[in-house]
């Protein structure tokens, strides 16, 4: 799921028998999932006409051209790149802060064949936070996460999860 957002400022000019307008467009695309922004992109388009509504719609067409396009092209190279490498999530294990428990972890974790790469970011204070590559839904890699788990014979409770970020708690 993504969200544009964009904003639009601009100026209007008379002339003796016209108009003319200049508009700049600010645009982001945010993966909400990931909670990331993908793409900015601002472009700045003019446009003429007889009236003021002509000059505006003809700098808005030029302006909107001018950001979906390339937004369009972006996101599908985004959308192509997670489908092949898989997406970033981030896995937090409460009560996990052993070294060995955290390679035991990542080696059994990165044997499963939709996990392209799992490392681990953070440890300490009795946390342990990994980012993994997932070719999946995030619920398919609490699966995983889960059958690491028994592999390990930890018992682990889901505490939170959101977007891409699920924490477990051991037991």
């Amino acid at each position: 799921e993504y969200t544009l957002f964009y904003g639009v400022d601009g100026e209007i000019t008379k002339h003796s028998d016209s108009f003319s307008a200049n508009l700049r467009v600010k645009a982001r695309l945010i993966d909400n999932t990931l909670a990331q922004v993908i793409t900015n992109k601002t472009t700045d388009s003019a446009g003429d006409g007889r009236t003021a509504e002509q000059a505006l719609e003809k700098a808005g067409r030029a302006s909107g051209k001018a950001v979906v396009e390339p937004i369009i092209t972006i996101l599908q190279r985004h959308w192509m790149d997670m489908q092949q490498n898989g997406s970033p999530y981030i896995v937090v294990l409460d009560g996990v802060d052993n070294p060995e428990e955290i390679a035991k972890f990542t080696d059994w974790f990165e044997k499963y064949p939709r996990v392209n790469t799992a490392r681990e970011v953070e440890s300490g204070g009795g946390k342990t936070t990994f980012e993994a590559t997932y070719r999946g839904k995030r619920d398919e890699l609490d699966r995983d996460v889960l059958r690491t788990a028994t592999m390990l014979n930890w018992k682990l409770k889901k505490i939170r999860a959101e977007g891409g970020r699920t924490t477990w708690k051991k037991q």
